[in-house]
C-alpha cells in the first residue's frame, strides 16, 4: 500500500488525513473430499485514513487512527461472483522515529 498523508502541526498533537493505493492478495481455496478447490487473486485496493499523533518525545509518538479499506475479491467457481470487500479499522500504535 502506498499512502499519501498530510499532517497539521499543532505542537505535540498532530492530526492527519490520508489516502492509500495498492494491491490486495486473497486466497479463496478450500479443501473438500476431492482435494483443494479455489484460487488466489491479486486486485487493486485503496484506503482512507485519519487520526491523531501525540508526541511523547521528539522520537516517539502514540497514534490513534481510523482506516477504511476496500478491495474486490474474485471467485473462480461455478457462479463466477465477485465480492466487494471493505472494512473499517480503529488502530492504536506507538511510533518510533530514527
Amino acid at each position: 500500500m502506498f499512502n499519501v498523508i498530510g499532517k497539521y502541526p499543532l505542537g505535540i498533537i498532530k492530526p492527519y488525513v490520508g489516502v492509500g493505493f495498492g494491491f490486495s492478495y486473497s486466497d479463496m481455496s478450500l479443501k473438500d473430499i476431492r482435494g483443494i478447490n479455489g484460487d488466489d487473486y491479486t486486485s487493486y485496493a485503496w484506503q482512507l485514513l485519519t487520526g491523531v499523533e501525540f508526541y511523547l518525545t521528539s522520537q516517539m509518538a502514540v497514534d490513534i487512527g481510523y482506516r477504511y479499506y476496500i478491495t474486490e475479491l474474485k471467485f473462480e467457481n461455478d457462479y463466477h461472483k465477485d465480492v466487494d470487500f471493505s472494512t473499517s479499522m480503529i488502530t492504536l500504535g506507538l511510533k518510533l522515529f530514527f
